[in-house]
């Protein structure tokens, strides 16, 4: 285990195997030393996974991560560069894809259906520093059978001191 979580640090209403799921495509980012943000896409950790039925949706999953502002992750400006933002959007919201209900019927067939995203569309609101922790929340909204859409949202919870 490379991404540090086990099944009994995850919360949420998710079973276990779906979680375990998470936690195997965090190991897998994780794993790939020589290749783009390996720096950033190990230090990431799985806090909550939730999956269930939702009013007017066939279905919804959140997931929630949470990584420390680090020096590899900034810009010039001493603040989240953007497009580590962009990376740790991507990771998360196709890993709430994934375990949405009605996008795995056997987790185990996981990887043959990984997603791509065609589209992000960023809004920056208050720069983050290093130090600081950031929680990535990953929402699904929409889910059909070619496309998705999922909201993350991506906040400081820890100030460095």
């Amino acid at each position: 285990m490379t991404s540090g979580v086990s099944l009994e640090d995850i919360k949420g209403n998710a079973p276990d195997d779906q979680k375990q799921m998470c936690i195997d495509v965090l190991d897998f980012y994780a794993s790939l030393k020589n290749h783009f943000a390996f720096s950033v896409g190990h230090r990431l950790k799985l806090q909550e996974v939730s999956v269930g039925p939702m009013i007017n949706k066939k279905s919804q999953a959140i997931v929630v991560c949470e990584i420390s502002l680090e020096d590899d992750m900034l810009n010039l400006l001493g603040t989240l560069h953007g497009g580590c933002a962009a990376y740790l959007i991507d990771v998360c919201s196709s890993i709430a894809i994934a375990i949405a209900p009605q996008g795995v019927k056997n987790p185990s067939e996981w990887w043959g259906k990984t997603s791509v995203s065609q589209a992000l569309n960023v809004l920056y609101h208050a720069p983050a520093r290093t130090g600081t922790t950031l929680k990535i929340v990953s929402e699904t909204i929409v889910l059909g059978g070619r496309a998705g859409t999922v909201r993350c949202d991506v906040s400081v919870i820890l100030e460095r001191a």
